[in-house]
């Protein structure tokens, strides 16, 4: 289900913009609404709350929408931002934080709902991106473009990210079927995202993290023509 937080701090229009909403949503969606920054900004930054898709104010009470929306790309980087304002010379300014559409408040009826469309496009292509790990009762949200690489020990698989290193009972067969085709065996205890790799030397990869990592003679031709497939894709997509 899809979260979504409007923050306005006038009542009219933020009962026009949930009116609006209810419109031209065509998917289950949960609303929650801030009449000012602070609030918002507990949610976000204390309680860590992650939202969908957040329509916001340029002008609130104390400060800028464009504000909130910088400490939003930062807090939340995944967080589809719609700005709507009843001044049009914000038109440039909006640009000082990632957002998808930019609307006036007196057309929100016309652009809304293209601009619902886009955010929620982004969002279900992200969600796609994403695995879930569970350990000791808890289940964590990954998204795949951070993780490193994952290996496992024991009965346990650590699955290394950018910033944390997540447990899971699953073998590395089980997950790299949750994985996206950047995804390679490189021995049959660790799964390696190809866009973190460097090099590969005679038995071992070479992060760009300078990680070291070994790869096994049953996994190591697969393994190369894997990562020259990926490197020849991703030479054609830039």
């Amino acid at each position: 289900m899809v979260t979504i937080a409007i923050v306005e701090d006038n009542i009219y229009c933020l009962n026009m913009i949930s009116q609006q909403l209810r419109e031209s949503m065509e998917e289950e969606y949960v609303l929650n609404t801030y009449t000012n920054t602070e609030d918002y900004l507990n949610v976000l930054l204390n309680e860590r709350i992650e939202f969908d898709v957040v329509i916001l104010d340029i002008e609130l009470d104390n400060k800028s929408g464009i504000d909130l929306a910088i400490q939003t790309n930062i807090t939340s980087p995944l967080t589809q931002i719609i700005f709507v304002t009843a001044y049009i010379n914000y038109a440039s300014d909006v640009y000082e934080s990632k957002h998808v559409y930019f609307m006036c408040k007196e057309r929100i009826d016309q652009y809304l709902p293209i601009a619902l469309e886009r955010a929620l496009t982004n969002v279900h292509n992200f969600e796609s991106q994403m695995i879930y790990l569970s350990w000791n009762k808890q289940t964590f949200k990954v998204s795949q473009r951070d993780i490193i690489y994952a290996e496992r020990d024991y009965r346990i698989t650590y699955v290394y990210t950018k910033n944390e290193v997540y447990r899971t009972s699953k073998k590395i067969n089980e997950l790299i079927n949750d994985l996206n085709s950047c995804f390679c065996m490189c021995h049959k205890s660790i799964v390696v995202n190809l866009n973190y790799v460097k090099d590969i030397q005679r038995n071992t990869v070479i992060l760009k993290t300078d990680k070291t990592l070994p790869i096994s003679r049953s996994q190591k031709d697969d393994f190369k023509k894997n990562f020259n497939h990926f490197l020849i894709n991703k030479n054609v997509e830039d």
